[in-house]
């Protein structure tokens, strides 16, 4: 086998010259390292809670590691660093909405608290053990039907220690 070698004069060479000198100064100016920070490290690093961070995943540039359910997710310093800058310099929250005008609001009911959902009544279930419990602590409540009883009691005790 032969090695075939290619010579080129000094115009092709400064025409090769002027072709890759765009590409090799973009390949320069290009981030060395990119560097990926999980939730936890995005909310440490720009003070928000992980939760904060999840739910303004597509806001903050988040790339999915896997195609499952719940994936991993990762964040560029850069790119979050940009996001909440301008978010900050615009007063506005990420994902503001506009003010809902008044005439396309849901009706809500008057005389309610809270939302509108009826709920399910709640009521106290008593088990066996606190119908004993409260029994118990019935019979031993101080009232008419044991003061006698634990007078008696008191005279007694008082009698016994009074014996020599």
């Amino acid at each position: 086998m032969s090695e075939s070698v290619a010579v080129l004069s000094e115009a092709q060479l400064a025409r090769l010259a002027d072709l890759l000198a765009p590409r090799i100064a973009d390949a320069l100016r290009a981030p060395a390292e990119v560097e990926l920070l999980d939730a936890g490290e995005v909310a440490r690093r720009f003070g928000v809670t992980a939760e904060w961070v999840r739910d303004h995943r597509d806001e903050l540039g988040a790339i999915r590691l896997g195609d499952g359910p719940r994936p991993r997710l990762r964040f560029d310093v850069q790119q979050v660093a940009a996001t909440l800058t301008r978010r900050s310099e615009s007063g506005r929250s990420l994902d503001a909405d506009p003010p809902v005008p008044k005439g396309d609001r849901p009706p809500t009911s008057r005389g309610r608290s809270g939302n509108a959902l009826d709920t399910l009544p709640v009521r106290q279930v008593k088990s066996s053990l606190t119908t004993k419990r409260a029994a118990r602590q019935h019979a031993n409540a101080p009232g008419p039907a044991t003061r006698d009883t634990a007078s008696t009691r008191k005279q007694r005790t008082s009698a016994a220690t009074d014996r020599p």
